[in-house]
């Protein structure tokens, strides 16, 4: 069938001129010529869109890189920083651990000092003679209690010479309160507070009372005025 065709084909090409051949031809040509540069200005157009992805992949890529240098930067940059805070901050924790140790030692060197100061003090308090001014170290002042009057018996004659004494026991001596003691001066304020309260209490019950008396004088007044007396 394909012989038959190519016969007809060349049958038929016989007899066209042979000036509608060249033109034929010509036509023909120029088809192929213009598909050629058709499939060409696409071929380009695809290397232009080609070079321009290319180019914006590689304008990611860059930025990309850029930004991973700049993290990475700041990473180290942030890593050394955290490496210094930890070494400034071991340094400080390390020196306020001294200085505390200094201060504890220096602390407990003065309880120590203050200590024998005071033992010190004590000791020469005991050893050194007393001073009768003061009062801490002044000598009790005893005081005498008066002597039971002895009355001779009813039934005995004078000048028998018996003398009775009395059955009561002799008064101890008895030695001067310390006023300045702790309880001694707590007692005394309580009796002034006391004192104080019972003189409140007096003034606001005299108060009361006048009160009451000049009310009393005011309405018996009133009642003369109104004539009820």
């Amino acid at each position: 069938m394909n012989t038959a065709l190519s016969s007809d084909l060349q049958k038929a090409k016989a007899q066209i001129p042979d000036a509608d051949l060249q033109w034929m031809e010509s036509m023909k040509k120029d088809s192929e010529i213009l598909k050629l540069r058709g499939q060409v200005r696409e071929l380009e157009e695809k290397v232009a869109a080609t070079k321009e992805e290319l180019r914006m992949k590689n304008w990611d890529l860059q930025r990309s890189q850029k930004t991973a240098e700049e993290n990475f930067a700041a990473c180290v940059r942030e890593r050394e920083n955290r490496h210094e805070k930890e070494i400034w901050l071991a340094e400080v924790n390390c020196r306020l651990e001294k200085e505390r140790n200094a201060l504890r030692d220096e602390l407990a060197r003065r309880d120590v000092a203050e200590n024998r100061r005071i033992i010190k003090e004590r000791a020469k308090i005991r050893g050194s003679p007393k001073n009768p001014r003061r009062f801490s170290q002044a000598s009790p002042i005893i005081v005498e209690a008066p002597q039971t009057p002895v009355r001779p018996q009813a039934n005995v004659r004078s000048g028998a010479g018996t003398i009775v004494r009395s059955s009561r026991k002799e008064t101890p001596e008895r030695k001067v309160k310390n006023t300045n003691s702790p309880k001694a001066i707590a007692k005394e304020d309580r009796r002034h507070k006391e004192a104080v309260e019972g003189v409140k209490g007096k003034e606001g019950a005299m108060f009361f009372k006048t009160l009451a008396v000049t009310s009393a004088i005011g309405l018996v007044g009133w009642a003369k005025e109104g004539g009820y007396f």
